[in-house]
């Protein structure tokens, strides 16, 4: 049974005209990244630690209240993201586009940059949430999102001294 579907997926993507990828947090959560949801997700710990649910917790108004908590998510996220690879499967799915020659889009709810780093064209990328690594003021002093090329070591070492005021 599983053989056959792995021969009749073979055979769809062989007659396609374009590639979609349409992936989500169980994408990136063989490349060691947490995924949201779940006990042990990344919400799971933000309802336990608030003993609240996380559409209580992660909202505009939370966010402004708590900027140092924020900025806390923030570095160690960024953190995380610098350190890990993509894992196989991307560079499969890269390979497939290399290989077959046909148009293609990878469409995410990943903010982790990983189909960028597996080498797929950034106008082919479709991050629905955005792109972890960007800023956008929400003040706005600015009106547009800016790569963070701010040092992420310092931007820790800030939110343990409490020294976050303002966009880095």
């Amino acid at each position: 049974m599983l053989q056959e579907t792995i021969h009749n997926l073979a055979d769809r993507i062989r007659k396609a005209n374009v590639l979609i990828f349409n992936t989500g947090a169980g994408m990136s959560a063989d490349s060691g990244i947490p995924t949201y949801r779940g006990e042990d997700g990344t919400w799971g710990r933000l309802e336990k630690e608030f003993n609240q649910p996380v559409t209580e917790i992660m909202t505009p108004q939370f966010i402004r209240e708590n900027p140092l908590f924020m900025w806390k998510r923030f570095s160690t996220g960024m953190a995380r993201s610098k350190q890990i690879q993509p894992h196989a499967g991307y560079y499969l799915l890269h390979n497939w586009t290399n290989r077959l020659r046909l148009p293609y889009f990878a469409v995410t709810s990943n903010v982790d940059r990983q189909f960028a780093q597996a080498g797929f064209a950034e106008e082919r990328i479709y991050e629905v949430h955005g792109a972890g690594g960007f800023l956008q003021c929400t003040v706005p002093c600015w009106n547009r999102c800016g790569q963070c090329d701010y040092s992420v070591v310092s931007l820790r070492d800030r939110t343990k001294r409490r020294k976050i005021t303002q966009m880095p």
